[in-house]
């Protein structure tokens, strides 16, 4: 599992809003347990490891060299003001094989 990618405002621990879709901001006080790309990494590794697809997943920054690399990018993670409570996110997901370099699935959430 390699990194998470995004711009500075989803490398940090605000809670990022938007108002109808236009306008956007970060909350003052409200923060995130944890910066949402390490939030959205964690879930993609317990998943990863749960699915029984893989004999085993790790991150990155281990010694342990895999077959393959699955990294993305968050464009978008943001509370959405209204009712009920929403959010929006956006984010490209990389599959690589280790061995050949080949793309081996590119998806958008």
């Amino acid at each position: 599992m390699g990194p998470i990618f995004a711009s500075h405002l989803y490398r940090e621990d605000h809670i990022v809003y938007s108002s109808k879709g236009e306008s956007m901001g970060t909350y003052e006080y409200q923060r995130w347990v944890e910066p949402p790309t390490e939030m959205i990494q964690e879930v993609l590794f317990r998943a990863l490891r749960s699915s029984g697809r893989f004999r085993a997943v790790y991150a990155q920054r281990s010694s342990i060299r895999g077959d393959y690399l699955v990294r993305g990018h968050l464009y978008d993670f943001k509370e959405v003001t209204g009712s009920p409570m929403a959010a929006r996110l956006s984010l490209d997901l990389e599959l690589r094989d280790i061995k050949d370099g080949q793309h081996r699935l590119d998806s958008q959430l």
